[in-house]
């Protein structure tokens, strides 16, 4: 959506070498580095989905949205159930469950807090993995803490 994707002085291939080599020194499988990366691609289609306002109640997701069908097939979901869910929310009582329809606004932040809440449960798990490929059985005699804010 910014129309470049390049940023002066950063050398994305060498950062994404670097990263792989991380993983793998920490013991993590090509396998789930591959996972890993899918989940963030996913994430950044995630937020490239186009919501449309349809009158001043409702919104959908627009008709050709390619970044809607990646998001859905890099992690293995039904676009149109995932259309659907962008844009409504499910209200449920004791009674009853209602199906209450989003502005565009309202799906637009949906959209925004879904990519932002699965991107924090990938750095939560990465974290954890890291901490376990990290372990050490022996007297802890130092640490290192690494603090990184997400979204």
């Amino acid at each position: 959506m910014g129309g470049s994707t390049i940023i002066e002085g950063v050398n994305d291939r060498a950062n994404m070498i670097e990263t792989q080599k991380t993983f793998t020194l920490l013991g993590f499988k090509e396998d789930f580095q591959m996972d890993v990366f899918k989940i963030l691609a996913a994430i950044l289609h995630l937020g490239n989905v186009q919501i449309i306002a349809v009158g001043n109640e409702r919104s959908a997701v627009s008709e050709d949205n390619s970044h809607l069908e990646v998001f859905c097939e890099l992690l293995g979901l039904e676009s149109g159930r995932v259309a659907q869910w962008l844009c409504n929310r499910k209200i449920i009582t004791n009674s009853e469950t209602v199906v209450k329809p989003m502005t565009r606004s309202q799906a637009i932040n949906a959209r925004d807090a879904l990519a932002k809440k699965i991107y924090a449960q990938l750095f939560d798990f990465i974290v954890e993995r890291i901490n376990q490929a990290l372990q050490f059985s022996g007297k802890q005699h130092t640490f290192i803490g690494v603090l990184d804010i997400y979204g």
